[in-house]
């Protein structure tokens, strides 16, 4: 699909053990000459173990494309998860024996006079078993049996394993010692490093034909390591799934976030994507008008406890002290007929001083000249604190009447 996009001849990244994209970095050429030794020497055992994905797989095939057909034959076993007479009799089908044992002494004595007459050919029998992990305990000792097959001078079979590190750990069982020892060459294929990771990208690119038409940007190339882990097998994944999205995009440089987005993809997890605070409190109300009526609402009540409520208070308080200290009649105080009876009421026999209750106090306080000139200065003050308390009743009755608008309005909003 993006392959013309980026002038490419062909996908750099396919799954496939494609020989003309084999990438020799220098673990796999190690593992490539511990191959080659065992089956030039024929040596016996040799095993190659490595995490999956690593290229275990692709480095036999090409080392087995390389050796010299008419010297060499090979049996190549794919799934091994297969009984001891099963294994043999497959074997023997590999090498182009015909299967009519049904035993396995007769199996191995079939097996043993084709080696004898290959070597006296002059030709090298290889037997290459992939996914060896799989193999039970017994399988594998009957494959051990196997390397009995020899002249005075030297093997008849050559036995590859190769595997996932759980075979290293299985040979170690105390019934497989024998087997264990007669391993002579081994080799641990390791993933690849970061810039292994870019040779590796830029080799597959090139061979696909690419022609500075499509890139990988440096921070790239460090997240495809670093999602990949350094396995060939993912790094595939996650390039062409990358190459994919950047077509969509129609971008000419693979950057980190299309890398970033391709592994998600490829390893089936969901983008997280970081929030802000503004686009969290955006989501967060429903919309921007109960935005605005949230915030009329908090006002009005704002404005009327903070602002309206105190004054009010304070003054119906200092009209309550204006009303007392200057009704005009104020108590109903008894009014005495003369002075004489004033007199005689206020005082006591043996008493130095007039007992006065509080409301005759009063009475004869406003009845005093300097009473009434106070009363004529505080009068407009009166008048002006009932005008100034009428207007905060108007303005309170106001702003409950908003409130009132206001909740109306949310109950609109929220039936609707």
């Amino acid at each position: 699909m993006y392959e013309a996009f980026y002038g490419l001849t062909e996908k750099p990244f396919n799954l496939t053990p494609d020989q003309r994209f084999l990438y020799l970095s220098e673990k796999h050429k190690e593992a490539f000459a511990h191959l080659l030794y065992g089956i030039k020497n024929r040596s016996g055992f040799v095993m190659v173990t490595g995490e999956i994905g690593t290229g275990k797989t692709t480095i036999c095939r090409n080392l087995l494309n390389q050796l010299d057909e008419e010297e060499t034959e090979i049996a190549f076993i794919f799934n091994p998860a297969l009984n001891p007479i099963e294994l043999l009799r497959k074997i023997n089908t590999e090498f182009g024996i015909s299967a009519g044992a049904d035993t396995i002494l007769d199996l191995v004595d079939e097996l043993n006079a084709y080696l004898l007459d290959a070597a006296a050919r002059g030709a090298n029998c290889v037997l290459v078993i992939d996914e060896a992990q799989n193999l039970a305990p017994q399988v594998l000792e009957q494959i051990r049996l196997l390397s009995n097959l020899e002249t005075e001078t030297a093997k008849l079979l050559q036995i590859i394993l190769i595997g996932q590190p759980e075979l290293g750990e299985k040979l170690a069982l105390h019934e497989l010692r024998q087997l264990n020892q007669r391993i002579t060459a081994r080799y641990h294929l390791k993933p690849l490093n970061e810039q292994e990771t870019l040779q590796y990208i830029a080799y597959r690119l090139h061979v696909a034909g690419g022609r500075r038409k499509v890139r990988f940007a440096r921070n790239a190339i460090r997240a495809v390591h670093k999602f990949a882990g350094g396995t060939p097998r993912v790094i595939n994944a996650i390039c062409d799934r990358a190459l994919l999205i950047g077509y969509t995009k129609e971008a000419r440089v693979i950057t980190r976030a299309i890398v970033r987005r391709a592994a998600h993809e490829v390893r089936g997890e969901k983008i997280v994507r970081k929030i802000s605070w503004s686009t969290r409190i955006r989501s967060a109300l429903p919309s921007p008008t109960l935005a605005v009526i949230a915030l009329t609402v908090i006002l009005s009540v704002y404005i009327l406890v903070r602002v309206l409520v105190p004054p009010l208070r304070e003054m119906a308080r200092s009209l309550d002290h204006f009303s007392l200290l200057f009704a005009p009649t104020g108590f109903d105080a008894p009014q005495p007929s003369s002075e004489t009876d004033t007199v005689e009421a206020s005082v006591k026999p043996g008493s130095g001083a007039p007992e006065l209750s509080p409301e005759e106090l009063l009475a004869a306080m406003q009845r005093l000249p300097i009473y009434q000139r106070i009363r004529e200065q505080f009068t407009p003050v009166e008048e002006r604190l009932r005008a100034a308390l009428r207007e905060a009743q108007q303005k309170g009755a106001l702003a409950l009447g908003v409130v009132n608008v206001v909740g109306s309005t949310i109950a609109r909003e929220a039936d609707a």
